[in-house]
C-alpha cells in the first residue's frame, strides 16, 4: 500500500511534532506551508535537520495543493486561520486533521461554522477530526463506576489571557465529554479570572444525574507543564521523562501510557483506510457547543 501523502500546515511549532508522529505512522510527509518564503524554507530545513523528513516549502496553499499529490493535510495554523483554511482543504477533497480549538470567532458563535465543516465533510467524503488527545489516556486506568459526580483538570498552557482559556478547555472539554456524553452546562461561572491565571466551575447536567465541574488553568512558559485530572474522589497526574516517556499517577499506582498526541495522529491515520479517528463528529461538535458557553461568559465576566 502506497504511503499517505501528508502536508502540515504550519510546521514550525507545534506543527513539527505533527510530522514527526505522521513520520512515525508511515506516511510521507512531502509538504509544509509557512506564512512565507522565508520562513517555509527555514521550516523545511529544520524538519531535515531534526527529524530526516524532506518536505517542499510552500507558503501558499492553492500552489501545494496544485503542485502536490496530497491525501490529507495537518492543520497547525494560528487559531485564526482553522476555519478558512479546513474548509479550502475539504473542497480540494482533502482528508484533515486540525489542531484545537476546532473553530473559533472573538464572539463564541462557533458551533453553526463547525456543523457546516462537517456537512462539508460529509459531502465530500473526507475524514475531518480535531486533536484533543486526552481521553486517549482514560482507556488506561480502569472504569469509575455507574456515577461520576466530579470532574477537575488542573492545564499550565504557555499562554495568558484569552488565549490561556482557549487553549486548554477544548482539551478539558474533551475529556469531560468521552467520560460523560451528552450533558449540559449549567450555573457556569469564572471563580477567579485573571492575566495568568482562571477558574472556571458549573454543573453539568446528564441523563444520570450531575457532576460537579472544574476548571483551572495557569500560565506557565517553562517545561514540563501540569496536567492533572480529578474523577470523583481519584486524583491522576501526568509525568514526563527524559525522553517524554508519560505515566499517569494516581496514590502509589503508576500506569504507563503512549504520548496522547501519537495515539490520536496514528488514528487519524487509519481512519484514511475505514478505521476510526481518537475524536468522533459528535464529540468535537459537543466541545464547541461547550467552547462557546465558556467563551460567552469569559466576555461577560471581563466586561465586570
Amino acid at each position: 500500500m502506497e504511503k499517505p501523502r501528508i502536508a502540515i500546515l504550519g510546521a514550525s511549532g507545534f506543527g513539527k511534532f505533527h510530522a514527526r508522529e505522521f513520520r512515525d505512522a508511515g506516511c510521507d510527509i512531502c509538504a509544509i506551508l509557512g506564512s512565507s518564503k522565508e520562513s517555509s524554507l527555514k521550516t523545511s530545513e529544520m524538519l531535515l535537520k531534526e527529524y530526516k523528513i524532506i518536505a517542499s516549502p510552500y507558503y501558499k496553499l492553492e500552489e501545494l495543493i496544485k503542485r502536490e499529490r496530497l491525501n490529507a493535510v495537518s492543520i497547525c495554523l494560528p487559531w485564526d486561520f482553522h476555519e478558512k483554511y479546513t474548509r479550502k482543504c475539504l473542497e480540494s477533497g482533502l482528508h484533515v486533521l486540525c489542531e484545537k480549538p476546532f473553530v473559533m470567532s472573538k464572539n463564541g458563535e462557533d458551533y453553526r461554522t463547525a456543523k457546516e465543516l462537517f456537512e462539508l465533510a460529509k459531502e465530500k467524503n473526507r475524514v475531518l477530526t480535531v486533536n484533543t488527545q486526552w481521553p486517549s489516556v482514560l482507556k488506561y486506568l480502569g472504569g469509575f463506576g455507574e456515577k461520576i459526580e466530579k470532574f477537575y483538570m488542573t492545564m499550565e498552557p504557555g499562554l495568558k489571557g484569552r488565549e490561556m482559556i482557549i487553549d486548554s478547555i477544548p482539551h478539558m472539554n474533551s475529556m469531560l465529554i468521552r467520560l460523560i456524553p451528552n450533558g449540559e452546562i449549567k450555573n457556569l461561572e469564572f471563580s477567579e479570572l485573571k492575566e495568568d491565571c482562571a477558574k472556571i466551575k458549573f454543573d453539568y447536567i446528564h441523563s444520570k444525574g450531575l457532576c460537579r465541574v472544574k476548571y483551572n488553568m495557569r500560565s506557565k512558559k517553562e517545561r514540563p507543564r501540569e496536567v492533572s485530572f480529578s474523577i470523583n474522589e481519584d486524583t491522576f497526574k501526568r509525568e514526563t521523562g527524559e525522553n517524554y516517556q508519560q505515566k499517569i499517577i494516581e496514590g502509589g499506582r503508576v500506569f504507563d501510557i503512549e504520548d496522547p498526541v501519537k495515539v490520536s495522529i496514528r488514528s487519524f491515520v487509519s481512519a484514511l483506510n475505514g478505521g476510526k479517528t481518537l475524536i468522533n463528529r459528535e464529540e468535537v461538535l459537543e466541545n464547541v457547543k461547550m467552547q462557546d458557553e465558556i467563551l460567552k461568559e469569559y466576555l461577560n465576566a471581563k466586561k465586570i
